[in-house]
């Protein structure tokens, strides 16, 4: 094998050009470009062929890695533009930040100093269907820089086995292969059993890596490719790369087989930019595609915490916010590559006085300074946050917190015996409640009238689950939680008729949205069915949502000052979108042991809805009920006689 070329590719800074773009503007609004996320997957396969050829290089030329030329090399392109985001990023969400947000960060930061973000949040950050939203973590994409440093750590081992003891192209090729297929497949199955694991750890992730460690073998001895396959390869690859960013989404098997053709076009894309003939890679190769690919990683490690930092702060991102946004971070992603990356990275430093003076010292520092955070919150020493206000401010939590909600995310059959699920425990109940999370939220509401009535019950839900009978695979449900949900169905139909009376409740306009005329046949169906089998069945509306409302709202307005009164209430003409409650309301009308039942008449007067009763939050989120707002809405309804809610039918 001879030692392959060095030559500088404009068209590769393109691609990351077209990565980086695409991944800012998801980021500003999903629905701009539904696949944008795609472009970390294409970043994977850029580092993996660049990586893969200077080690390649180093091993034909020397027959050896020089390691210590190579970690420092990766210690001036990483860590002075992310030390100096890091520091940025923690003193600006200090006068943003709730203390156990600032917390999070800290630790977040003192992970990714340590290439660990991506374990990190793995371990630390709650992907369940009632997590809060990710997109408020100011250093979240920071997984994917772990991700590339880990590999960093581990491939330069393996490219010099393969290249010492296998020698023969084909026979590397063929390995790396076999590997990639194993990560591939890793990460496809764990979609479903462990999804956070599938996208946030480099075994699932070293596939993408991979691809373009394969091709830079593939080309180890600097070939040029014809420059009519080099043609056809790039438009072929271009093609698959665009169609994926905006025909594809997060629920297409993403890292599995969903991400496939965009590794696969971006690696057919270097391929086919090989040749200097190439008329389609001119294109990626223009001065201000090349000059936004110079500065693609500063983008990347700037444009995050601006736009978590401003949903944080309860802004919406409009398009006219989105756009200024962008220019924002282009400008500071330009001085970043100018005034940091650039003057490191041409250091001619010693590698002691490199690993020193740009990875131990600093690193050593501000992470020392994030333990002192974390300590002093943990500790609520007052000279960080004002505890006397922040321990007023009423801590409202979840209602899968609580034990004696049996809201599943992965249903296995226990959840229809556990005594924890029956309110009074050990007692024989006559009564079930069903359905997905937006009938877990009433668990408390229903234990108030079991208080009151003296009657008990027990409540069986899934996570995103419409309680349908029907054995029938439903696309439309979210996929991390089909197989429950088919299970949690499978068990429902044969337990329904053990009870007196069934409580039915869900994401009605969810559902009417994803596949209306299937769920309502089904829903008519299904309910249907119920009546023939128990004495009494009652479907719960669904409740009025809150698209600006957050739980947090009082303790952030500590420091931001926000109002939490307004932009939270929703009109009579927005309460109109509910028409599938209205469709659900006129069937029941048509069944006489089908009751409905709806909770607008605690949190709506005069058609204006608030998430609040008097001054008490009732709810978690913009679209759920908290527990104890739940049971405020069961005993608001009580006190005040709103309506009738009878759990066994006099």
């Amino acid at each position: 094998m001879s030692i392959i070329q060095n030559n500088y590719r404009a068209d590769i800074d393109g691609l990351r050009a077209l990565a980086v773009i695409s991944v800012i503007i998801f980021h500003i609004s999903p629905a701009l470009l539904t696949g944008g996320f795609l472009g970390v997957d294409i970043f994977f396969v850029i580092s993996g062929y660049l990586i893969t050829r200077i080690l390649i290089k180093d091993v034909l030329r020397n027959k050896k890695i020089d390691w210590l030329g190579f970690y420092k090399r990766r210690v001036l392109r990483i860590f002075p533009a992310l030390i100096s985001i890091v520091i940025v990023t923690l003193i600006a969400s200090y006068f943003v930040l709730t203390p156990d947000d600032f917390l999070h960060l800290s630790a977040s930061a003192f992970a990714s100093l340590f290439s660990m973000a991506n374990i990190f949040f793995y371990m630390f950050v709650d992907t369940g269907y009632f997590a809060a939203d990710t997109t408020e973590l100011p250093l979240l994409h920071l997984w994917s820089l772990g991700v590339e440093e880990q590999f960093y750590i581990i491939w330069p081992f393996i490219v010099f086995a393969l290249l010492t003891f296998l020698v023969k192209r084909h026979y590397i090729l063929a390995t790396i292969v076999v590997i990639s297929l194993l990560s591939l497949s890793a990460a496809q199955i764990l979609l479903f059993s462990d999804f956070s694991l599938s996208y946030y750890m480099l075994p699932t992730r070293a596939w993408e890596l991979m691809f373009g460690g394969w091709l830079a073998f593939w080309l180890i001895d600097g070939n040029k490719i014809n420059f009519k396959v080099a043609n056809t390869l790039y438009l072929l690859g271009l093609l698959m790369v665009v169609m994926s960013l905006f025909f594809l989404d997060e629920h297409d098997f993403i890292p599995g087989i969903g991400a496939l053709p965009a590794v696969l076009g971006a690696t057919l894309m270097i391929a086919g930019g090989q040749s200097s003939e190439n008329i389609l890679k001119n294109i990626m190769c223009h001065k201000w595609v090349v000059a936004i690919g110079l500065i693609s990683y500063s983008a990347y490690l700037i444009h995050w915490p601006i736009l978590a930092l401003l949903k944080y702060s309860l802004h919406e991102i409009t398009l006219l916010t989105g756009t200024l946004v962008f220019i924002l971070v282009i400008v500071l992603a330009q001085m970043n590559y100018r005034y940091v990356e650039t003057p490191f990275r041409k250091s001619s430093l010693s590698n002691k006085k490199v690993f020193s003076y740009y990875f131990f010292i600093p690193v050593g520092v501000l992470a020392s300074l994030c333990l002192i955070i974390i300590f002093s919150i943990k500790m609520q020493l007052n000279y960080i946050y004002p505890w006397d206000k922040y321990n007023l401010v009423t801590d409202t939590q979840p209602a899968y917190k609580y034990s004696y909600n049996c809201q599943y995310s992965q249903f296995n059959l226990t959840e229809f015996t556990e005594s924890r699920c029956v309110f009074p425990e050990e007692s024989k109940a006559n009564v079930l409640l069903v359905g997905d999370s937006n009938a877990a939220h009433f668990v408390g509401m229903v234990r108030e009238f079991s208080i009151n009535q003296d009657i008990p019950f027990r409540n069986a839900t899934q996570s995103s689950c419409p309680a349908l009978l029907t054995t029938k695979n439903l696309p439309w449900v979210d996929r991390r939680f089909q197989e429950a949900c088919q299970r949690y169905r499978s068990v429902l139909i044969e337990s329904v008729s053990l009870y007196d009376t069934i409580i039915v409740a869900g994401d009605w306009t969810d559902y009417d949205y994803l596949a209306k005329d299937e769920f309502r046949g089904l829903f008519r169906a299904s309910i249907t069915r119920m009546a023939k089998q128990v004495s009494r069945v009652v479907i719960i509306g669904k409740i009025p949502t809150f698209k600006n409302y957050s739980i947090n709202c009082e303790k952030r307005s500590l420091k931001l000052g926000l109002s939490c009164d307004s932009s939270r209430f929703n009109t009579a003409e927005e309460l109109q979108k509910y028409d599938v409650n209205e469709f659900i309301k006129s069937f029941t009308e048509e069944l006489n042991n089908v009751e409905y039942f709806d909770i607008s008449t605690a949190v709506c007067t005069a058609g204006t809805c608030s998430p609040f009763i008097g001054t008490t939050p009732v709810y978690y989120d913009s679209g759920h009920l908290s527990m104890m707002g739940s049971h405020k809405v069961g005993t608001t309804i009580i006190s005040n006689n709103l309506v009738s809610f009878p759990l066994i039918k006099k």
